[in-house]
């Protein structure tokens, strides 16, 4: 059963679907957080997995931050800030639900994944684990390239993806460290990178991996940023869900 289901946040509201199993009584809820530019449904492989994960016993909610897809708010105003506040309030929403169990887990998608770090570093004891599916793990000023940089303080902002992003953008995520995040993750971490991504590389996932003591990195040949490899990718996130849940 999937539906339809907005979060309020302020005078805003986060729009997602829930995808809840048959026949299951509490299951463990899995919360996919999308990528820069993306939204819950930007991927076939998003709406795919999350009905092949449901199948498998799991709940999952998929939803757009705000400033993305359905939610409120216009793509300007989305910073790593309020993607977070759009984190705490979902993963708060579910912690009082009585369709879930108590068990709650991330999926990060690029930038997804470097918010879902960010928030399990302060939230250990909230979450039982977290995949990152390609997830950047560079703070801005290293992930960006020199030119980014130099044009935004020229400018004020810059055109990037095909979007316009504001100085805003740029200052706020510098109040965040993804290298003292990595220190403080405790719960298990699966990371998933591909050979052909070329958006977040390889090397990003072996320089989390290094960094977060209770992490484990697997490579999937041939896979790109877009998810292309869906069948390998399920299936070790599905044997993570399975070693790190009850849901057996």
């Amino acid at each position: 059963m999937e539906r339809g289901y907005r979060i309020s946040k302020d005078e805003d509201s986060l729009a997602g679907t829930l995808h809840l199993p048959e026949e299951v009584d509490n299951p463990p809820l899995i919360i996919l957080c999308h990528g820069f530019t993306g939204h819950k449904n930007c991927y076939r492989e998003f709406v795919e997995l999350s009905r092949d994960l449901c199948e498998e016993g799991f709940a999952v909610y998929r939803f757009d931050f705000r400033g993305s897809g359905e939610s409120t708010r216009d793509f300007q105003e989305l910073k790593h800030s309020t993607m977070l506040e759009d984190l705490e309030s979902v993963v708060s929403e579910f912690e009082n639900n009585e369709e879930v169990g108590d068990e709650i887990l991330l999926i990060g998608h690029s930038q997804g994944g470097f918010i879902a770090k960010l928030f399990a570093a302060e939230n250990n004891d909230r979450i039982q684990g977290l995949i990152s599916w390609m997830g950047r793990a560079y703070d801005i000023e290293d992930w960006w390239a020199e030119r980014y940089q130099n044009e935004m303080q020229k400018r004020g902002f810059i055109y990037a993806n095909g979007v316009k992003i504001k100085e805003e953008y740029y200052q706020d995520s510098k109040k965040y460290s993804i290298e003292e995040a990595f220190d403080k993750i405790k719960v298990p971490v699966q990371l998933i990178y591909g050979t052909h991504d070329y958006t977040v590389p390889l090397d990003e996932g072996e320089h989390a991996n290094e960094n977060i003591d209770s992490s484990n990195l697997e490579v999937i040949e041939g896979l790109n940023h877009d998810l292309n490899q869906t069948e390998e990718l399920y299936s070790k996130t599905l044997e993570f869900l399975e070693k790190h849940t009850d849901q057996k």
